[in-house]
């Protein structure tokens, strides 16, 4: 897997994982998933963090926005994702924002 690329996977027992990427290498730069919970007035969007340093098993359905950086990148990959069971769908910014 390159190193600027996310992968979501679904699980044996139905849970979604969200793997970092390779962290191997010296390119690895910032990774978060967090679960979108209303708005913030400082950030736009409230979040609580669910990952650890190589990816995030997502435990309920919701909301999350998944960010990951590499250190010569231009743009980060960041994206959402709605989770409903064990199914996933990427969706919008804008889509987040109009549900809060």
């Amino acid at each position: 897997m390159a190193c600027w690329n996310t992968k979501i996977e679904i699980l044996d027992n139905g849970k979604i994982y969200i793997k970092s990427g390779d962290r191997s290498n010296s390119y690895f730069g910032k990774f978060w998933v967090a679960k979108i919970t209303g708005t913030d007035p400082k950030y736009g969007l409230a979040r609580t963090f669910v990952n650890d340093k190589n990816g995030a098993v997502i435990n309920e359905d919701g909301i999350y926005e998944v960010f990951r950086t590499c250190t010569w990148a231009k743009r980060p990959e960041n994206y959402f994702i709605k989770v409903e069971g064990d199914e996933y769908e990427i969706i919008k910014r804008e889509d987040v924002l109009g549900m809060f």
